[in-house]
């Protein structure tokens, strides 16, 4: 049984039918996964019924949910114990590839399982391309597609409140700025008439922009 490709974290559910096609009951008492990679693969028999009558079928489902944050092949054996007395146990190879969605086994600066996904795009994610990366990120952004690192870049740090040893008043500057293109970023100066204390004691400002696109992050002194 070979699986598709998958990012690590999804899942991938294949059904098995065992049909008895003997002349007596086929008691399965467990199906289990054994091997390297083991629990990555995970057996469902809720839907399955034992004994299996003569010229009858039973089901249950095996899931590929590859654990790790690496990239690569994932094997087991899908182990169906019964009591057939010549097939006891029936084994079968179960093979699943795994791509992370956080590793780049070729450094590159993508992730392995973005190079998988765009390997139609002439991308192999075990061969080292920053030209083509570059490129694609590049195109990217002018789509309006930006990276998680860029979008983690707008959130704010935790704010260093001062306290004045004098009046003993705690103090915090807030700052916010703008950006077209989650790199470059300008400041931002927001007015008295724009910034109002809501009823449940938080600051909100409110203000227009003239881009079609535009992205903001607080800046705390």
């Amino acid at each position: 049984m070979v699986y598709d490709a998958l990012a690590i974290g999804t899942f991938s559910v294949r059904t098995f039918i065992v049909r008895n096609t003997g002349g007596a009951a086929l008691t399965i008492p467990t199906v289990t996964t054994i091997g390297a990679n083991a629990g990555d693969f995970i057996v469902a028999t809720a839907g399955m019924t034992t004994p299996v009558s003569p010229g009858g079928s039973t089901s249950f489902t095996v899931a590929f949910a590859p654990t790790g944050n690496t990239s690569g092949p994932r094997t087991a054996t899908l182990r169906i114990a019964n009591d057939d007395p010549d097939e006891n146990p029936f084994d079968i190879s179960l093979t699943g590839m795994a791509f992370s969605t956080t590793a780049d086994a070729d450094g590159d600066g993508l992730n392995d399982w973005t190079e998988y996904q765009q390997r139609g795009a002439g991308f192999d994610w075990q061969k080292p391309q920053p030209e083509l990366v570059k490129a694609f990120l590049a195109g990217s952004n002018a789509s309006g597609l930006y990276t998680p690192t860029q979008v983690q870049a707008m959130n704010v740090d935790t704010p260093v409140i001062q306290k004045d040893p004098t009046t003993g008043e705690f103090t915090v500057t807030i700052g916010l700025e703008k950006s077209t293109d989650l790199v470059h970023y300008t400041p931002f100066p927001v007015t008295m008439p724009q910034a109002a204390i809501t009823a449940d004691g938080k600051l909100q400002l409110r203000f227009s922009v003239p881009d079609n696109t535009a992205f903001f992050r607080l800046e705390t002194k």
